[in-house]
């Protein structure tokens, strides 16, 4: 027997089911142990509100942080951990937790700093945000496959 399935339904549950992987690897790299994480030590040569033409928006929320013996400059949105940042000063020895992806090649800006530790003390730790829009990307995908389902069998889906 064959049934004829709405090519736009196949589409939405598709692109639903792409949605919730990705949304998966996304948090499943913001939920890694900080010991799991790329990690380096080093001498921060470069601590600033801005860098080059960044940030283009939230002025004073951002901080740059440069270590000596890493390529790229991390950007940090820290709103409420900023007096924390902001105590460290050029020339102190950090360690920083943190992973790349392909756009931290391309433009040169590491967004991804997990943890920023000295002397074994938590200076800026990530916020669960990033966690929280994984899942309620996740939950969106599930309500487009839900009312996709709904539309198909009520007919209102055409072929």
């Amino acid at each position: 027997m064959f049934v004829l399935i709405p090519f736009r339904f196949r589409v939405m549950v598709a692109l639903s089911i792409v949605m919730i992987g990705c949304s998966i690897y996304f948090i499943f790299l913001n939920t890694k142990a900080k010991s799991d994480y790329e990690h380096l030590t080093g001498k921060i040569t470069y601590l600033e509100k801005s860098f080059g033409e960044y940030p283009s928006r939230n002025m004073g929320k951002y901080r740059y942080l440069n270590i000596n013996n890493y390529a790229h400059v991390f950007e940090i949105y820290a709103d409420e951990q900023s007096s924390k940042i902001d105590s460290l000063n050029n020339g102190d020895i950090v360690t920083a937790y943190f992973y790349e992806t392909n756009s931290t090649n391309i433009e040169g800006i590491n967004r991804y700093l997990q943890y920023l530790e000295k002397d074994n003390i938590i200076f800026y730790k990530k916020t669960s945000f990033s966690i929280i829009i994984g899942f309620v990307l996740i939950i969106l995908a599930a309500i487009l496959i839900m009312m996709s389902y709904i539309f198909y069998k009520q007919n209102k889906i055409s072929y």
